[in-house]
């Protein structure tokens, strides 16, 4: 979506091991290319981030989840922008886009750290 950098992307996480560190390092990374993220504070259930992907009008969203794995396996589901999860040809993309971005970009965590102007907090959505 060429509107992800007005749009911008919501980024959840579960309770399990390391989903927020997971979450932050998410936020960073669309951080540096200069889109804007939209990170819940705390732990939320899937479902809450894919509405807040549909409410804020994100054009995707990231949720980082064990979800149907053992409990250390943590992993990604990513919603586009109507709020349901990728599919074909979207999901064929995204790992292209893996593939040619396989080398550490060296970016920091400190962008958390800062009142970044593109960094959000969208806990108002599931509060009305």
């Amino acid at each position: 979506d060429k509107n992800i950098y007005k749009r911008g992307i919501a980024i959840g996480y579960d309770s399990r091991h390391n989903s927020h560190r997971y979450a932050n390092r998410t936020a960073v990374t669309f951080l540096h290319k200069n889109i804007p993220v939209f990170l819940f504070p705390s732990f939320v259930p899937t479902p809450i981030l894919a509405y807040a992907v549909k409410k804020l009008g994100c054009s995707a969203g990231v949720m980082v989840t064990a979800s149907h794995n053992p409990k250390d396996d943590n992993g990604y589901k990513v919603y586009w922008g109507n709020g349901a999860q990728i599919i074909s040809p979207i999901d064929k993309g995204i790992a292209t886009a893996i593939l040619k971005n396989r080398a550490p970009w060296g970016i920091s965590l400190d962008l958390l750290n800062t009142k970044h102007p593109l960094l959000s907090d969208p806990s108002h959505v599931i509060q009305h």
